[in-house]
């Protein structure tokens, strides 16, 4: 299957958003800023159509021992259409995430995983070694109420999903 990896562009924006409700629930895009110029952003294209997409952020966090500030890559979300998946598309997404934030210097990265009962871990993660560090309950609570999250698990607000935080 032919597809290529491009960075997000603002007519990419509704293709997204659809991407975003169908796989984390309605209204979960008004939780990210798409328009964030700052965020790593890209997307699978197939036929001139968005198939999948992936963002990340980059956050310093500062050791006030050592006055020494590294960055940190968050990778924030990444969605395949259902109809697509299974045919390398998260992982070619994956992949070219990591290497824009290695383009950036960053080497230390945190994904938050959205335990669901329909997946067990990030597979792709724990293939380039992540490694879970730990289990936050109601990690979407505030978010779900926020922006009126209707969770594909747990339904309306308030979202009481775990959040497993991996590591590299």
């Amino acid at each position: 299957m032919n597809f290529k990896i491009i960075s997000f562009k603002t007519s990419h924006r509704n293709s997204v958003r659809l991407l975003i409700d169908f796989a984390f629930g309605k209204n979960y895009w008004k939780s990210k800023n798409l328009d964030d110029q700052e965020a790593i952003k890209i997307v699978a294209i197939h036929r001139d159509q968005v198939i999948g997409f992936a963002t990340g952020e980059i956050v310093k966090v500062g050791n006030q021992a050592t006055k020494q500030v590294t960055p940190i890559g968050i990778l924030s979300m990444l969605i395949v259409s259902p109809e697509y998946q299974q045919k390398g598309i998260g992982t070619a997404l994956f992949t070219a995430r990591q290497q824009a934030f290695e383009s950036k210097q960053v080497s230390h990265f945190r994904i938050n995983h959205w335990k669901r009962k329909s997946t067990s871990f990030p597979i792709i993660a724990v293939d380039q070694g992540f490694v879970k560090k730990q289990s936050i309950p109601n990690f979407w609570k505030k978010i779900s109420d926020k922006h009126d999250l209707s969770c594909p698990e747990c339904g309306p607000p308030p979202c009481s999903c775990v959040c497993e935080v991996y590591v590299k």
